[in-house]
């Protein structure tokens, strides 16, 4: 039941954001009575189809990516009903600055390989009626073309957005034992960052803020800033 125009609007955030989809405009239809005649026919099913064939394409999940993004919105966390940020992979431990309204983690790990992503938008094209639909679809999508890695290195590339703290495991993240290990950090705001996974004894460094591994575990304190780097060293 969500008009065209909040569709369309969806769809088009999602292709400036450079993200894969495949969007069918029923040029005929209504999207009211439209899911009235869907009861004697079924044009999600043409959707349906579509994304079971993706899933057979792309294979099993990923298991530990080397590049996400993890965003949240805290006014939704409600720690009685177990609702709110939980982490993903190599991520845990977050939380957002009061009061505001969304909190974003972006991560890359140098050290795990990742196709390197070109986007690539589809010409238009149109769908005649068929036995499923009975009715004509403009089809407006956008793919990816997957091109080989990068060289492995051991950079892990940090950028927040109105978080106050979190832990990174570097052993999962595939850079704890690299010699060439550090971390570039971009953040709005001060930041509480945990690190683990790595050996004790081990020094970190970001500018002024020096602390020493212990545990396995080493949290610094660090302030908002755009270009930090954390170092490691003996």
């Amino acid at each position: 039941l969500v008009p065209f125009l909040a569709a369309r609007a969806t769809v088009d955030a999602i292709r400036d954001n450079g993200y894969r989809y495949v969007f069918d405009h029923y040029i005929a239809e209504d999207h009211v009575i439209w899911t009235l005649k869907d009861i004697a026919y079924s044009a999600y099913e043409e959707a349906a189809k579509w994304m079971v064939a993706w899933l057979e394409s792309v294979g099993t999940r990923k298991q530990n990516p080397g590049n996400f993004i993890y965003r949240w919105e805290p006014s939704a966390v409600d720690d009685r009903l177990g609702i709110g940020p939980q982490g993903a992979w190599w991520l845990s431990g977050l939380s957002a600055v009061a009061g505001a309204e969304f909190a974003e983690v972006q991560l890359d790990s140098g050290a795990i390989a990742e196709p390197q992503i070109v986007v690539a938008p589809d010409d238009a094209t149109f769908l005649p009626p068929n036995q499923q639909t009975l009715s004509p679809a403009l089809r407006d999508s956008q793919g990816w073309q997957l091109e080989a890695p990068a060289p492995l290195s051991g950079t892990v590339d940090v950028v927040l957005e109105n978080v106050s703290a979190l832990t990174l495991d570097l052993l999962a993240a595939g850079v704890a034992t690299r010699t060439d290990k550090r971390l570039t950090l971009a953040s709005n705001e001060p930041l509480t960052l945990t690190l683990s996974g790595l050996q004790d004894g081990i020094e970190v460094s970001a500018g002024a803020v020096k602390e020493t591994v212990s545990d396995s575990r080493v949290t610094l304190l660090l302030p908002a800033g755009s270009d930090q780097i954390i170092q490691f060293s003996r």
